[in-house]
């Protein structure tokens, strides 16, 4: 009854998107940073909607903190970016679908274990990982206004991702084997990855500029 009871409260707070918003500035904050796999990220974006409810919108955000998802001591994030830019367009029943093209760069370590000196011993030492990520994906979503100027939005999508990823800081006699983690990997050349990238997104969102339409 209490989940009845809160759905029929969202209904009636949201209207309709159509027309709505045209000519306004909106600024988001997304808390899907939050839950990144490398680490937290501070997530805000900025939209603009102009005529035919059509939009543009980019997202920046830097990390700050450990990710959640990864306890082991191991890992150790050093610092990281990401920027996002996109074209939106508005459908009936507050549904958008849109391209984004996004751009990200991360720098951490990963403690492992090597053979040295043609395995005469072992070593556990700390690597170095710098990554740049590359995706083009395109986005399907839901938007919901919250009286005037409060909106909430989810969406998710999908597209491709290219990595580079450079590994450094560790002598040349050091033969890679492992830190007992799926994730963990060394080369000493530059790795370039192409693959299938998904993601979902929650924004609350606040309009910085009403217009008068």
């Amino acid at each position: 009854m209490k989940n009845i009871v809160i759905a029929l409260l969202m209904l009636l707070l949201c209207k309709p998107l159509l027309g709505q918003y045209q000519g306004d500035l909106l600024i988001k904050y997304s808390p899907s940073g939050l839950f990144d796999y490398y680490a937290q990220y501070a997530q805000i974006s900025g939209e603009y909607i102009f005529s035919g409810a059509q939009s543009i919108e980019f997202e920046g955000g830097f990390a700050f903190g450990e990710s959640i998802w990864r306890e082991n001591p191991k890992f150790l994030f050093d610092q990281g970016i990401k920027i996002r830019g996109g074209w939106r367009k508005y459908l009936r029943q507050n549904r958008f679908t849109g391209i984004l093209m996004s751009f990200r760069n991360e720098q951490f370590s990963i403690e492992a274990d090597f053979e040295r000196f043609n395995a005469s011993f072992f070593e556990r030492l700390a690597y170095n990982v710098d990554q740049q990520q590359y995706a083009l994906l395109a986005q399907l979503g839901f938007f919901y206004p919250i009286r005037r100027r409060f909106t909430f939005e989810l969406s998710g999508g999908a597209g491709l991702r290219a990595i580079i990823r450079n590994y450094s800081g560790v002598p040349e006699d050091a033969n890679f084997i492992t830190n007992n983690t799926l994730f963990a990997q060394f080369s000493r050349e530059t790795e370039r990855i192409m693959q299938l990238s998904l993601f979902i997104s929650i924004k609350f969102g606040f309009v910085l500029s009403k217009s008068n339409n």
